[in-house]
């Protein structure tokens, strides 16, 4: 008589919190093939990082004995969901900060220039277009208004043209 044992199982091994290419290299040593990548946005965990292994479509940590050529999915992070930029012309520095803080983006202030029709303090111009989308942390640049250029005119009554030009 002679008893059949069936196929060598292996195990699953922990990929969850490896890269893609790390996590692929394991199950590939043990004869296990990645159906598909799953990508999945989160604000934490970084861009490419395996969330979680699924095998027979069930989430494991790994320790399964399973067939070899036995067909496994991951969940991988697709990073922080990308932002949408908003229109920051019209507002002032402050309340363009605290709209872009709210995003996680960052205001950068490239100059103050004078002018004749926007007040001071309110911004002008920004660096990407709003309804672009872009990714967490990125820096807008923007111009801001110095208001209008008003200088003092001396009084000059009374004086040549060439003392008043000087």
């Amino acid at each position: 008589v002679e008893v059949a044992v069936g196929p060598l199982l292996v195990m699953t091994p922990h990929v969850v919190g490896l890269q893609e290419g790390d996590a692929t290299t394991r199950l590939g040593a043990r004869k296990l093939v990645v159906v598909s990548r799953e990508p999945v946005f989160d604000e934490v965990i970084p861009t490419g990082q395996v969330m979680e292994l699924r095998v027979d479509g069930a989430a494991s940590l790994g320790g399964l004995l399973v067939e070899p050529g036995t067909e496994v999915e991951f969940v991988m992070s697709g990073g922080p969901v990308p932002r949408t930029i908003v229109n920051l012309v019209d507002l002032t520095v402050e309340d363009a900060t605290a709209l872009l803080a709210q995003q996680r983006l960052l205001l950068v202030e490239a100059e103050r220039v004078f002018s004749e029709d926007v007040a001071e303090g309110v911004v002008m111009s920004q660096s990407i277009a709003p309804g672009l989308q872009t990714l967490r942390g990125t820096e807008i640049t923007v111009v801001v208004s110095k208001g209008q250029d008003r200088r003092p005119v001396p009084d000059v009554r009374g004086m040549t043209i060439a003392e008043a030009s000087q």
